[in-house]
């Protein structure tokens, strides 16, 4: 059950005030409370919402590598193609070591430590310049040049 809690109650660390707005929360929420009981409350989270301006990160921007994508390859596995509804023999691509401008021909598998990405039949990938796989529909390769930059587009036209 979340409740909200007015910002001068915890300043003052008046948690009386605090009980209180937990006690006519629960009540709303469930009939009842259990506050001239005085049962003790336990909070088990408190998560904070903050609204404010803050000075955004500057993102690297790797240096356009190429499309050529195979020094990333590890190895070709059989995998379930939904848009065929079989198996078939697909790359395996290390993400660790795909660079900006590598492309990736679905159907694919895309590994890191924390993540696969399935690239189905219907997609290709891009790497763009943040180092972030960026999907998109077979057919509409005009969606490269948003990912890669002006000067990479060219380099590829």
């Amino acid at each position: 059950m979340s409740f909200d809690v007015p910002l001068q109650a915890i300043e003052r660390r008046d948690t009386a005030t605090i009980a209180r707005s937990f006690h006519a929360t629960h009540n709303r929420l469930y009939g009842y409370t259990l506050e001239a009981e005085g049962t003790s409350i336990e909070l088990i989270n408190v998560r904070l919402q903050a609204v404010g301006v803050t000075k955004k990160r500057d993102h690297a921007e790797n240096p356009y590598h190429r499309s050529d994508a195979s020094h990333a390859t590890k190895l070709r596995r059989r995998m379930y193609i939904p848009e065929t509804n079989t198996y078939q023999t697909a790359q395996i691509y290390d993400g660790h070591h795909l660079r900006h401008g590598n492309r990736i021909a679905g159907p694919a598998l895309i590994e890191t430590a924390t993540t696969a990405v399935f690239v189905s039949a219907s997609y290709d990938c891009v790497v763009d310049r943040y180092g972030s796989f960026v999907l998109y529909r077979k057919g509409r390769e005009d969606l490269i040049q948003s990912c890669l930059g002006r000067v990479e587009a060219e380099i590829l036209a």
